[in-house]
């Protein structure tokens, strides 16, 4: 998701689109901040996230209604739920009605005489 948008994420920092660079470890709280990310689910907003805080970069969607909070936390700490707008917002997308611009790419074959 963050090499989409021209950033990146490791166990420790995030890099932003525009080159910044935010470290875990500064004071949040009278604690280090650790960079943790939180997957909710949409469809059951009730149960308790997955807290995740490390192999962060491998992190993916695993299946429609999710959503993430990605936050510097103290340690013990659960990253807060997205506003409730959010997952409104996710429960309104059709999926059936999302089209992608990519491009349609033309195969080029070719084949060799033997001889």
């Amino acid at each position: 998701f963050f090499r989409a948008f021209g950033g990146s994420i490791d166990d420790t920092s995030i890099t932003l689109d525009n080159g910044e660079t935010i470290v875990e470890g500064f004071d949040c709280g009278g604690q280090p901040a650790v960079l943790t990310v939180a997957r909710f689910d949409a469809q059951d907003r009730d149960r308790d996230p997955q807290v995740i805080t490390e192999d962060l970069a491998s992190v993916r969607f695993l299946k429609n209604l999710e959503a993430f909070t990605i936050a510097f936390v103290p340690a013990d700490e659960v990253p807060p739920k997205p506003r409730p707008e959010r997952f409104t917002f996710l429960e309104s997308v059709d999926p059936r009605a999302l089209e992608s611009n990519n491009p349609i790419l033309d195969i080029v074959t070719t084949t060799s005489v033997a001889g």
